[in-house]
């Protein structure tokens, strides 16, 4: 599973009357860098922030966030198989998830 950075704002949104905290706003900025720039960096931030964000909830499957499934589905795509993959393949296997062709490899 992956989830994009608009995805992952439209799902935790509870309106206007809910106000993001410090530890959510620190998620989103770091999947916003990570959808934008993959790198390993940008990913350990975004799993630090996140499991930061965990541990602050009592039980996070729970939270209000969570209704659209979107903190499930983001533990997931840090936790899957793709988690020790470099960007490279990260993009190329997101690719081929999404339907894609795998880019003919030259022999040599």
């Amino acid at each position: 599973m992956h989830i994009t950075y608009d995805q992952w704002m439209q799902r935790t949104n509870l309106g206007v009357l809910s106000v993001r905290s410090a530890s959510l706003k620190s998620i989103d900025a770091a999947l916003k860098n990570y959808s934008a720039f993959p790198s390993s960096r940008h990913l350990k931030m975004l799993r630090r922030t996140f499991d930061q964000w965990k541990l602050e909830k009592k039980d996070w499957k729970k939270s209000d966030r969570n209704k659209k499934g979107a903190v499930t589905d983001l533990d997931a795509m840090l936790k899957g198989p793709e988690r020790d993959l470099s960007p490279n393949r990260h993009r190329a296997v997101s690719e081929l998830l999404r339907g894609g062709r795998r880019p003919c490899q030259r022999r040599g």
